[in-house]
């Protein structure tokens, strides 16, 4: 042996373990209302997933009828409608099995708390080998919010608005 001490170098933390503390880090410097937003889309996402796979969707719409009636997020001022649509795509990216349809839903949820008027559109296509396609889409005052990059056009075929819209 010498007369020299090793020295130990720490264990580097697997990419996995970075990442979540990466995203724990931006978590974490986001503002009270856009981490509100988040928690909120991430859970209403999870709900709603599950929801439309065990309940016949009459009844998870009425559902988010009554979730809809919660109170808008506080503190600053409510959320844009461009920072609900950010924070529904990027709460969607961690919730496993969200679709377009989970997606524009939990949107216009949180679009009718804070009193934006939108609705949900369901169409159909062809896509290239001739195969019908559905897609879901929210539509807001300035137009399409939730669902417009697909690559497909869509005949739309019918709407939902939301079920407190009219009691605003």
């Amino acid at each position: 042996m010498s007369g020299r001490t090793s020295r130990c170098r720490p264990e580097r933390p697997a990419t996995a373990d970075m990442r979540a503390m990466a995203r724990a880090r931006r978590f974490l410097l986001l503002s009270p209302v856009e981490r509100s937003l988040l928690v909120s889309a991430t859970l209403l996402l999870l709900m709603t997933g599950l929801g439309l796979r065990l309940l016949p969707s009459r009844t998870v719409r009425r559902l988010l009828a009554l979730t809809s009636r919660g109170p808008g997020l506080p503190v600053a001022g409510p959320p844009s409608p461009r920072e609900i649509a950010r924070a529904v795509t990027a709460a969607s990216r961690h919730v496993p099995g969200a679709t377009c349809l989970t997606r524009a839903l939990v949107a216009q949820v949180l679009f009718d708390r804070q009193g934006y008027p939108a609705r949900v559109w369901i169409g159909a296509a062809r896509d290239g080998e001739g195969a019908w396609r559905a897609h879901a889409w929210l539509e807001g005052q300035s137009g399409v919010v939730i669902g417009g990059a697909e690559g497909l056009h869509y005949v739309a075929l019918t709407s939902l608005e939301a079920r407190n819209s009219d009691a605003r």
